[in-house]
Parts: C-alpha cells; structure tokens; sequence
C-alpha cells in the first residue's frame, strides 16, 4: 500500500474580485503583474450550485490558499460573452490558472467543475514552480 502525504499550505486569497468585460480583466492582470501572486479566472453563473458552492468555498478556506488571485467572470454577463468564448468556456465552473509572459497571458491548468482537492493540488503544484522558477532567477543575478 503506497501512502501519500500532502503538505499542508498556508494560503490567503488575497482578492476575488469580479470581472466585467475584457478592459477590466486586462487592466485588473496588468496592473498585477509583478506582484508574487497566482491568478486564477473563476467563469461561474449565479444559478449555478457548483459555482455558488465553489465561490463560498474559497471565501471559507482562506487559510487553505496563499497567494491566490481569483478574478470571478460571471458568464451570463453580457459585457463577459468574448472572455467566455475566448476561453472555450463549456462546462460550469471552470477554474483557469494564468500567468503573464512578456505581453502574453499564459495558462497554466484548466480545472472543469467543483473539484477542491485538484484545485488545491493544482495551485500548490504551479506554486512550487513558480517559487522555484523564482529562486533561479536570483542564482542567476548573482552569478552576473
């Protein structure tokens, strides 16, 4: 029998704020960019139960996540219809991680439904990356 352990991680969401058409997600991710934070898009309804028990969620387990930066993008908006097709939204919730390369926003997994547990892998694993990715930036300053 193979056991697992998972590392307990502090995480503090630092906002969940709501999206309303693609000027403000833009503005809203490039105004954010060089903080030491991880983003994720939150496409929901509120007649979705899924969606209404994963947002309620992730305000409750704060403590479960540390950096995490949730847009919501409500998909019955009318100003948010060109972000959901873009984004190939089919199934409700979707939970997209993204990051920000150059000009370019990047994503990193594609959750589809109310999963805690692979969101909480999930953010951990692109954390750990990130972390690393991070520390060899430095290794390399200081090698300069």
């Amino acid at each position: 029998m193979k056991l697992i352990l998972f590392k307990k991680v502090k995480i503090i969401i630092i906002n969940m704020i709501e999206v309303k058409g693609y000027e403000e997600l833009n503005k809203i991710l490039w105004e954010n960019k060089d903080k030491d934070i991880l983003t994720m898009l939150y496409f929901g309804t509120s007649w979705c139960g899924p969606c209404q028990k994963l947002k309620e969620k992730i305000k409750e387990e704060r403590d479960e996540i540390l950096k995490l930066f949730c847009l919501y993008i409500d998909c019955d908006l009318e100003e948010n219809e060109k972000i959901v097709e873009d984004w190939k939204i089919e199934s409700l919730p979707t939970q997209i991680f993204i990051h920000l390369e150059d000009k370019n926003v990047v994503k990193d997994e594609r959750i589809e439904g109310f999963d805690w547990i692979k969101l909480i892998m999930t953010y951990n694993e692109i954390s750990e990356k990130s972390t690393e990715l991070i520390h060899n930036k430095i290794i390399e300053n200081q090698s300069d």
